[in-house]
């Protein structure tokens, strides 16, 4: 297992920021707890007010993708974001590749955690 080198505090502190920002512009600050929830009433309203009954609008599993956009976005950035940051450092550092592959698995699990606790 690869220990990812040690960031400075201005690192840090830059990334937490970046994060905050990341999970504000995509809306998921709380609210998104109840994205599902919305989503199903607001289709279960079209269903009732429709005059041609549609499955589509009934079924509360078309409900389940809704935040799954917002959720890669992050995931996506995320994880972009933590790589930049190691990047330079490994290529100035004359390691072989396995030590960037093994910085990628770390930083992987990491973002993985960030996002499940969203």
């Amino acid at each position: 297992m690869a220990d990812l080198p040690e960031l400075s505090a201005s690192t840090k502190r830059k990334l937490e920021l970046q994060w905050h920002a990341l999970l504000e512009a995509n809306e998921l600050t709380g609210d998104h707890l109840h994205w599902h929830e919305r989503e199903m009433d607001r289709r279960a309203r079209i269903a009732a007010q429709s005059p041609v009954p549609s499955a589509d609008w009934s079924d509360p599993l078309a409900a389940d993708d809704v935040g799954v956009y917002s959720t890669i976005k992050v995931t996506e950035s995320r994880f972009d974001d933590l790589v930049s940051e190691r990047w330079e450092r490994w290529l100035s550092s004359g390691d072989g590749y396995e030590r960037f592959a093994g910085w990628l698995e770390v930083i992987k699990r990491q973002v993985s955690d960030e996002v499940a606790s969203i």
